[in-house]
């Protein structure tokens, strides 16, 4: 989930050049969440994806044992507060932002709220 990092290193393909462009693509993150980065040899793999792909999935155990992704070994996730919304940006080295896209989701609820009074 090299989201704020360099995209995941190009495939062997002729489109290379392209691919390095577009960062991480759909469904990169599956193999993080499923910690099986090694059964995919078309890239190399680092130090920091492993860390990524462990920490990724400490967070969905937890959270679907116990509701709370928290938990040893991890950093901490902090609870959402709509005064203050923060995302965790998984990663060699995770933590939690503020929110990137806040001003936008704002203006994507108050266009759905005037479309509704619309109605």
């Amino acid at each position: 989930m090299r989201s704020n990092a360099e995209p995941l290193p190009p495939l062997k393909t002729d489109r290379a050049t392209s691919a390095a462009s577009l960062g991480a693509p759909h469904s990169s993150d599956i193999p993080y969440a499923l910690g099986n980065l090694d059964l995919m040899k078309d890239h190399e793999w680092t130090a920091a994806d492993r860390e990524t792909s462990r920490v990724m999935q400490g967070y969905f155990v937890n959270f679907i044992k116990t509701g709370n992704p928290n938990g040893e070994g991890l950093p901490e996730w902090p609870w959402l507060q709509a005064s203050l919304p923060h995302v965790m940006q998984i990663d060699g080295s995770s933590h939690a932002i503020p929110e990137p896209n806040l001003k936008r989701y704002i203006l994507l609820d108050s266009l759905f709220a005037r479309a509704e009074d619309a109605n």
